[in-house]
């Protein structure tokens, strides 16, 4: 008979193989970490970039119908839920009432059937935190600002626009038709010009990537790498 060719493996094989498998493991335990990194910070952007989309498209339709025209409209920094720090800047605009696609003026110069707009930034119900400010003295610590749309009928409003029970604090998230909640999760609003071409710059937290880093509430956010800054411009039409 011919002898048998078959022989076990040798320990040094085996440690071999099983070197070369943790090895191959840890390199994938790597990979799918990072990967994990990766798409938990897309994932954090994605979700503050949708609320900037949000913030776009509501003041764009406003600010594309409404007046450049000097007293009809009115820009301010002014403060809702952060004590006396500014949330934002607050704007409101006079844009024609439903169902007119153009503003109604009398003879004398007065708003008839209009509708004055109003957006500002709140520091969302429950945040009760002090917050501290940028260099310019706007709030730059809390990112969870929700953007208030108000409307109501322009011959109705007092001159001083941006003062007194306009500025409301929210108790909910507004979706009625005089007050509503435009996007959550914001950090600043700022005017950087006005009409006749308007020039709106407002910014939101990627607010899962912030936590993580422990960086909420802990330190100034404007110019972190979680802030995301979205600039856009919209010309007056009247």
């Amino acid at each position: 008979m011919f002898p048998s060719l078959r022989r076990g493996i040798s320990l040094a094989e085996l440690l071999v193989s099983v070197g070369i498998i943790a090895i191959v493991s840890a390199v994938m335990a790597f990979t799918m970490s990072q990967m994990t990194k990766v798409w938990q910070r897309n994932s954090a952007r994605d979700a503050a970039m949708r609320q900037l989309f949000l913030v776009e498209r509501s003041l764009m339709r406003d600010l594309a119908d409404s007046s450049r025209r000097t007293g009809r409209w009115d820009t301010a920094p002014v403060a809702c839920g952060a004590g006396s720090l500014s949330t934002g800047d607050a704007l409101a605009v006079v844009v024609p009432g439903a169902g007119t696609e153009e503003l109604k003026i009398d003879a004398a110069g007065n708003q008839i059937a209009n509708q004055l707009v109003t957006y500002y930034l709140a520091v969302a119900p429950g945040i009760v935190q002090a917050f501290a400010p940028d260099a310019a003295g706007y709030e730059d610590q809390c990112p969870f600002k929700w953007l208030i749309r108000k409307n109501e009928a322009a011959s109705q409003v007092p001159p001083n626009w941006l003062q007194g029970s306009v500025i409301e604090q929210p108790t909910s998230l507004w979706r009625d038709t005089q007050r509503k909640v435009v996007a959550t999760d914001l950090l600043q609003l700022r005017i950087r010009r006005t009409p006749p071409t308007w020039e709106i710059e407002v910014s939101a937290v990627a607010i899962a990537d912030a936590r993580r880093k422990s960086a909420l509430g802990a330190q100034p956010l404007s110019g972190s790498v979680f802030v995301i800054v979205h600039r856009f411009g919209v010309i007056a039409r009247t």
